[in-house]
């Protein structure tokens, strides 16, 4: 791979009048790929191609505002250019989108709206809508039951789509071993596909599982269990998913009422 010499064609194209070729190369400066990297020149250039009608230009632009790329901060802005992205047609700001709801940026959280918007990305091949919706199948969110085969079966369409994070979530929290049947091209790099994809924490996991405490007592009891399991680290994942459901279990295998029927 020569980035360098990508770098300059997509500047002759551009020259040439070509406007894919200015996201190209916005992208080029954004990563520093065979030049040195300035988001600011990147954002420039998203902007001269959102201005000549390009989509991804638009949903890229969108990521600057996100995620203070080349530009200060603003994240109803973000939202503003992921919406006029789809509208144009592009997949990527679907998942973008999906992930503001998520996470209650620059929109109201609203986890049904991005389970929505994820379904639409991954029926059309989206690799980082069918990751994230391997998160909400293995942490019951937007109004899906837990699921960790269902879980998986994402993940894994997701690697088939490209999605190297997805691979790896699969061997790290897994312990999976997975390799696709093809390799698929994938010019997100590994920052960029953590922008797109949920990861453990994304949805306050620890904030839920502290809330879901109703006394002191099962907080510390709570603590007392993760600092000292004597379960084996490769059954943990399971034991302290769903959440709600995990500590109320806990709570019944040690003989302990659940506080709302009293102590």
């Amino acid at each position: 791979k020569d980035e360098a010499k990508a770098a300059q064609l997509f500047q002759q194209a551009m020259d040439e009048g070509d406007v894919p070729a200015i996201n190209g190369l916005a992208i080029c400066y954004k990563n520093g790929e065979g030049v040195e990297k300035d988001e600011v020149r990147a954002f420039e250039l998203f902007q001269e191609a959102m201005d000549s009608g390009n989509s991804c230009a638009t949903g890229n632009l969108g990521s600057c505002f996100q995620h203070g790329h080349g530009v200060d901060k603003d994240e109803d802005k973000a939202v503003e250019h992921y919406r006029k992205a789809i509208e144009m047609g592009d997949t990527d700001s679907k998942v973008r989108l999906g992930i503001c709801y998520h996470r209650g940026e620059g929109v109201a959280k609203d986890e049904t709206e991005a389970l929505s918007l994820f379904l639409q990305a991954a029926e059309e091949g989206e690799a980082y809508a069918l990751h994230n919706l391997g998160y909400y199948h293995e942490y019951g969110r937007g109004g899906i039951e837990v699921n960790r085969e269902k879980a998986i079966q994402y993940y894994k369409m997701a690697a088939d789509e490209g999605s190297r994070i997805s691979i790896t979530t699969m061997k790290e929290k897994h312990g999976l071993e997975y390799s696709p049947p093809a390799i698929k091209q994938n010019n997100f790099q590994v920052e960029e596909e953590k922008l797109m994809t949920l990861q453990p924490g994304d949805g306050d996991e620890v904030v839920c599982l502290i809330a879901d405490c109703l006394s002191t007592s099962e907080l510390e009891k709570l603590g007392r269990f993760f600092c000292s399991s004597p379960v084996p680290a490769s059954q943990h994942n399971d034991l302290v998913r769903p959440i709600a459901a995990q500590i109320l279990g806990l709570l019944e295998s040690e003989g302990r009422k659940h506080p709302a029927d009293g102590e």
